[in-house]
């Protein structure tokens, strides 16, 4: 059986959500949204944010760079990749498929994180969800900008950026659990 139904929010949808969950349905929601609006978060906040903290600390805003460069890169590359290769009928092994498709739901956490408890919905507002987590990942360039100021060689920050960005992200996951959050992925 197939419904198809509209909700003014994804808080609302979320509640459906949990409604059928509790009579053993499964659905899921999906949200239409303006699509320049990633743009937006992707890149003029981080790139005020940066300009800011550059005008005060070269060195700092550096490691800031980096951090967001392979924040937008893991964001931006691997689904498109991934997507055109299968349309050009090359097999991917699975695990590099789940890794393009998995990946950029890591590192954006904010939409895909739900209270434990399914009747509770998610743990941010749906509409604030991505501009949360693109704020979560500033300050966290801004810890790893100050942390990484000493370093000259440009191949050592970008690598200790991405060392970086895959340990916060799965500390994330390992941190969820215990404010009773879980992490949902989605795959194909």
């Amino acid at each position: 059986m197939t419904e198809n139904r509209r909700f003014p929010d994804m808080g609302a949808c979320a509640a459906a959500m949990s409604v059928a969950a509790d009579s053993g349905m499964r659905c899921y929601c999906s949200v239409t949204e303006n699509p320049f609006a990633p743009a937006y978060y992707l890149t003029l906040v981080p790139l005020v944010f940066v300009a800011a903290v550059w005008a005060l600390s070269a060195a700092t805003a550096r490691g800031m760079a980096a951090v967001v460069v392979v924040v937008a890169a893991s964001l931006l590359i691997p689904g498109p990749v991934v997507f055109r290769m299968y349309a050009a009928g090359i097999r991917i092994p699975n695990l590099l498929g789940g890794i393009a498709i998995g990946w950029p739901q890591a590192v954006l956490f904010g939409p895909t994180m739900f209270w434990a408890d399914p009747r509770r919905g998610f743990v941010l507002p749906h509409q604030w969800a991505p501009l949360v987590t693109v704020a979560f990942w500033l300050v966290a360039a801004l810890v790893f900008g100050a942390l990484a100021r000493r370093l000259q060689s440009p191949r050592w920050v970008l690598a200790s950026a991405v060392g970086f960005v895959v340990a916060v992200a799965i500390a994330v996951r390992v941190v969820a659990p215990l404010f009773n959050w879980q992490l949902v992925m989605e795959f194909p």
